[in-house]
């Protein structure tokens, strides 16, 4: 199920807390048990929201609410681990405010960080550029594991079967896709994250690339 289209939110919840949260303080809702057995998906429609959010506490990862570029297995799927994707609530989409959402999950929404590189890595780029923005600020949710300086893990987009085939160089501000054989920055991976582009290797039209600059605004805080 793609998510973000007619402001499509699904709670993913990994952790017994998020699911009581939702349906707590945003009422019962169409709702699948994830076929790992572990979690839900809530649906809901949601206008205003901005991008998929991270619910954490104490440094614990308890779910998502997917939006835009994300998506979610639907019901009569099958899990990995044999289990299988039900429906427990056969009820329609509940719509809600973005504002009873923030108030809902305020407490563990993760607060996006805001990563500097080094003046030096950046000698090569006017600073009003847009590739002088840290890709660690535009995929900060990006979740990998350090090897010097590259950060390496699954396509934050397509997803990957070994887990390891995306990385993001700290110096040269650059991702590589390694199962599409291809290389991109800070624009494309914008573009690929709000879902103006579908695949890494798609190049951005003149058009795409104003919806880019004003989402970098917008999102990241670029100037």
């Amino acid at each position: 199920m793609c998510c973000g289209y007619g402001h499509l939110v699904v709670v993913d919840s990994d952790d017994p807390f998020i699911a009581e949260r939702s349906q707590e303080k945003l009422g019962a809702t169409f709702r699948v048990r994830s076929g790992s057995g572990r979690g839900f998906h809530d649906y809901f429609t949601i206008e205003g929201m901005q991008k998929k959010e991270i619910f954490e506490r104490d440094g614990k990862h308890l779910g998502e609410a997917q939006f835009v570029g994300q998506m979610v297995v639907g019901p009569g799927s099958i899990h990995p681990s044999g289990g299988l994707y039900e429906i427990v609530n056969d009820a329609p989409i509940r719509e809600v405010t973005v504002q009873k959402f923030n108030s809902a999950f305020q407490d563990v929404i993760r607060v996006q960080k805001s990563y500097e590189l080094p003046r030096r890595e950046l000698s090569n780029e006017s600073r009003d550029t847009l590739q002088s923005l840290p890709l660690t600020a535009v995929l900060h949710d990006f979740r990998g594991r350090w090897r010097g300086r590259y950060l390496q893990g699954k396509n934050p987009w397509h997803g990957a079967r070994t887990g390891t085939n995306f990385t993001i160089d700290t110096e040269a501000n650059l991702w590589t896709c390694w199962r599409c054989h291809c290389r991109g920055g800070v624009a494309r991976a914008i573009a690929l994250k709000h879902a103006l582009l579908v695949n890494c290797s798609d190049v951005l039209s003149r058009a795409e690339y104003r919806k880019v600059i004003d989402l970098a605004k917008r999102h990241y805080g670029w100037k």
